[in-house]
């Protein structure tokens, strides 16, 4: 069986191959456009589309440019942008941008930071949740599994347990949530429910309120970098690295990746101009 089976895969693996580019390409245009991820997919794509055009190519010399290319994108596309930003965000001085570059990247930064941590809804939440928390109803002690059967009055608040979806609530691919309603029946918190459900209502508060206060102190670390010049993503800088025309070096290790950059050009025009004026040498055809 496995000699049968190597030379199928053998025979077959360019269209494996083509599969998994098409595959990242559709990754690529459902995915955040923006988001680092995103932008590494579509390198190794084009990486990976480099490489598999390579292999239908009989030409030698634009073989040896398909595979040229390929390198240079992992060093120049990849490789360069992710060095520093990792220098970056272990000094910020590493590089002197100008002005309106920092302002720019800077502000989308804090916007993007917003967005992720919703430090508004934080402290929203953290209020309605210590309402509740504070609360001196001893329905606070009640263990969570009474909310299958139960609607839970504290104070003026009520918590409910509700399905997701519009299945059935004893189907067991139902998601649940606990669900604080206020007095008028609107729902105020939604947070997921537990499988240990013999945890106290009081205790459940007091965890969503651990939750929230990591992601607050998530959120003013992340607002501390940024303010500090320490908020350079992949994303950002690639777009940057292409020329350096925008940034220049002033320590040693950006001087190192500033002088790559250009022997990575160099030595990409220098060969892709010595490829097209080299003569293709047929291959000698055996009998």
């Amino acid at each position: 069986m496995s000699e049968s089976l190597f030379p199928s895969v053998k025979k077959h693996y360019k269209e494996f191959i083509l599969i998994v580019e098409f595959s990242l390409l559709i990754a690529f245009f459902l995915s955040d456009q923006n988001s680092d991820q995103t932008i590494i997919t579509l390198f190794i794509f084009l990486i990976s589309l480099c490489l598999v055009i390579s292999t239908y190519v009989n030409s030698k010399k634009y073989k040896l440019i398909l595979k040229f290319s390929a390198v240079v994108i992992f060093l120049h596309f990849l490789l360069i942008p992710m060095a520093c930003v990792l220098l970056l965000g272990k000094d910020s001085n590493s590089f002197k941008f100008e002005t309106e570059v920092i302002k720019s990247e800077q502000s989308i930064s804090e916007v993007n930071n917003e967005k992720k941590y919703t430090p508004t809804q934080i402290i929203e939440k953290q209020k309605i949740i210590n309402t509740v928390f504070n609360s001196t109803s001893t329905n606070t002690s009640r263990s969570l599994s009474e909310l299958n059967n139960n609607i839970i009055p504290i104070d003026s608040f009520y918590i409910i347990k509700r399905g997701r979806s519009d299945i059935v609530t004893d189907h067991p691919e139902t998601v649940y949530d606990y669900v604080i309603c206020n007095y008028r029946g609107e729902f105020i918190l939604i947070s997921p429910a537990i499988t240990n459900e013999q945890m106290t209502i009081k205790d459940y508060l007091k965890s969503l309120l651990s939750g929230l206060t990591v992601k607050q102190n998530e959120y003013k670390e992340s607002y501390t970098n940024i303010k500090n010049g320490k908020f350079w993503t992949f994303s950002q800088m690639v777009s940057y690295t292409i020329t350096f025309s925008d940034m220049k070096p002033i320590s040693r290790a950006a001087n190192w990746i500033y002088w790559f950059h250009y022997f990575i050009v160099g030595g990409f025009f220098i060969s892709f101009l010595s490829s097209l004026f080299r003569p293709d040498i047929p291959k000698a055809i055996s009998h």
